[in-house]
Parts: C-alpha cells; sequence; structure tokens
C-alpha cells in the first residue's frame, strides 16, 4: 500500500469520526458550546478594524456564527462562500436583503452581491471537519478550500485563516500534505491555538 493510500484512508477514519461526534451533539450542547467558541474568537480578535471577512454557511452541525454574524453585520464587513463549476470557490459579499437558496451540498447561498476577492479579507472563518496538531485542516475532502488557498500561497497579502471547531475536532495526529490548508488560528470552547 502507497503512503498516498495510506494518509487518504487515516484522513477518512478522523473525518468520519469527528462527524460522528459533531452530530450526536444535542441541540442544547451544539448551541452553547457554538457560543463559547465564538466568544473566544471575539475576546481574541476585533473586528473594529477588520474591513472584509468571510463566514461559512453553517451546516451539518458545525459550530454556529449566529454571534460572528451580529457582530461583523453592524460594520457590512461578511462575504460568504460560493460554490462555483470546477470546484472552485468565489466569496460574495451579499446585497442588502439578498435571498439564499441551497447549493448542491444543501448549504445556504446568496443568489446575489459583489465578489470580493480572497486577498482582500481580513480574515476567513473556514468550515472544517478537524485540525491536526500542526494546525492542517480536515475537510469535507472535496478540495475547495485547499484549491482556493494554494491559488493564494505566495501573495504578499493574506487573510488569516481561522477554525472554529468543538474541541473533539481537534486531532492529536498528523495528516497534513503540501496541499493542505493550514490554519492560522483554532477557536475552540477550551481556548485558542495558534499555529
Amino acid at each position: 500500500m502507497n503512503w498516498f493510500l495510506i494518509l487518504k484512508l487515516v484522513k477518512n477514519k478522523y473525518r468520519h469520526a469527528a462527524l460522528q461526534q459533531r452530530k450526536s451533539l444535542s441541540d442544547q450542547e451544539h448551541l452553547a458550546l457554538s457560543q463559547i467558541i465564538q466568544e473566544n474568537f471575539l475576546q481574541s480578535i476585533s473586528l473594529s478594524g477588520i474591513k472584509n471577512i468571510a463566514l461559512y454557511m453553517p451546516a451539518s452541525n458545525e459550530v454556529s456564527l449566529d454571534l460572528l454574524n451580529k457582530e461583523a453585520s453592524i460594520y457590512n464587513k461578511i462575504s460568504i462562500p460560493v460554490v462555483k463549476p470546477d470546484k472552485q470557490l468565489q466569496f460574495i459579499k451579499p446585497k442588502t436583503d439578498c435571498e439564499f437558496a441551497l447549493n448542491k451540498f444543501n448549504i445556504l447561498e446568496p443568489t446575489e452581491g459583489i465578489e470580493v476577492e480572497v486577498n482582500s479579507h481580513d480574515l476567513i472563518i473556514v468550515p472544517s471537519v478537524g485540525v491536526d496538531k500542526n494546525g492542517f485542516r480536515l475537510g469535507y475532502g472535496g478540495g475547495y478550500y485547499d484549491r482556493v488557498f494554494a491559488n493564494h500561497k505566495s501573495s504578499l497579502k493574506k487573510p488569516l485563516l481561522i477554525g472554529l471547531l468543538f474541541s473533539f475536532q481537534k486531532i492529536n495526529d498528523v495528516f497534513g500534505e503540501s496541499h493542505d490548508m493550514k490554519f492560522d488560528h483554532v477557536f475552540t470552547e477550551l481556548g485558542e491555538e495558534k499555529f
């Protein structure tokens, strides 16, 4: 068995375990932990000096972003990822009173708005299944975010890449590959970790 295949199996094992554990959270646990995680983020990073922030639309029991949406919307700074053909992502700042529609992954996306270039963001909160001990993101397996950030690795101005995760999504192992996205900061209900 080659190294690439072994790594793929390891990632799939962790992905399955983390998704199952996330799915098993009760509504009360999910809301309470999501609140603490967002508060930990806001205690560490102020949104007042930030011009553009990308937030995901939570799905599949991901950390809720209700508190961050309220904070960031005051400043009209939010853009949302939109899935495009050929496994591409675009970040769109929704127009006022814009409608949202479900994409092919059952994730809400704005139906109209203005594109914000990746490197025009001060920070991007990236959805994640997990993170390894070196800060490499474990995604859903489609490579959308890896592809976005691979195209911008050599750029002088890069957004901070933030993970908001439940503590059980931190994996005490190493599985990051050169093409994988790496977080700058990860926040859980237990606090912050910088990479």
